[in-house]
């Protein structure tokens, strides 16, 4: 394949990765797996740092969802570190953002907390308001989960949802309400959790994001966990699991074990039939 190809197809990827088509993409990529390697190599070795940085972020998905994520991250730190890509552009952003999360799902604290907040300094920087947004909501993640700095981590959220309603962009609005009912979940704020989760799962299942869904689901088990609705709780994380499954979803550690944290009194108040049966029917 030719780089111009290569980069086609990541591209072509990441328009329907999070979507019904998910599986069917992240099978692709692996099929290509080789030839993107041999490009991401020669674009290294010829210090082509901008379409590096292209191909290397394209596959945030891939490297998050085949366990290729030492992979990834080598890739973009070597591009990161090219002269080319020095500048405070947009690309070094988006390459910044996604090392972040790459460095998120391995619980590597440090590192995402200060790639992920690099990359929203230069996007304010830009003012590129829709990518200020999204930045927002990964460093909001990043001190809600690491961190349990709720207070800011709300700031940086509704900061995101102004932006995105401003902006009218329904998908963000979703991400981020789903963000805040965490907040709220976490906080035992069922009342407030409940409606700000399921409001964001119908305009996800709407834009048919399979992605976000399977982490709806998950909060949404977490809340039936919460209040006593134990058989709920376990049949709403089945059928997250399931999802997960079919669309090559992996979870980052400190989600799995905050979700199994949520769901311990539902496990608890059955025994472990019913939470098998529960879950099975889930599934």
């Amino acid at each position: 394949m030719s780089k111009l190809d290569c980069l086609t197809l990541v591209e072509q990827a990441r328009s329907e990765i999070f979507g019904p088509q998910r599986a069917t993409w992240l099978g692709r990529l692996e099929q290509e797996y080789n030839p993107l390697r041999a490009t991401l190599g020669q674009l290294l070795d010829s210090g082509e740092a901008v379409q590096g940085l292209r191909l290397a972020a394209g596959l945030r998905e891939f490297w998050l969802s085949t366990g290729r994520i030492d992979e990834g991250r080598d890739w973009l730190r070597a591009f990161l570190a090219l002269p080319q890509a020095k500048a405070r552009t947009a690309i070094r952003a988006w390459a910044l953002d996604v090392a972040g999360a790459l460095a998120f799902w391995q619980s590597d604290q440090d590192a995402a907390q200060a790639l992920m907040e690099e990359a929203l300094a230069i996007r304010r920087e830009l003012g590129d308001r829709q990518s200020i947004a999204h930045s927002l909501i990964h460093v909001g993640q990043y001190k809600s989960m690491f961190e349990s700095n709720y207070t800011a981590a709300r700031l940086l959220f509704e900061e995101s949802l102004a932006i995105y309603r401003e902006l009218d962009r329904k998908i963000g609005i979703a991400y981020v309400r789903h963000n805040l009912g965490n907040l709220a979940l976490e906080q035992g704020e069922y009342s407030v959790a409940y409606p700000l989760l399921k409001e964001g799962l119908a305009i996800l299942l709407d834009a048919k994001d399979i992605w976000a869904i399977n982490f709806a689901l998950d909060s949404l088990a977490g809340i039936a966990a919460g209040q006593g609705q134990s058989k709920r709780a376990l049949r709403l994380a089945g059928a997250s699991e399931a999802l997960r499954e079919s669309a090559g979803i992996l979870l980052p550690p400190v989600w799995q074990a905050w979700v199994e944290r949520l769901l311990e009194p539902a496990r608890k108040m059955l025994d472990e039939e019913g939470c098998a049966v529960a879950w099975a029917e889930g599934r």
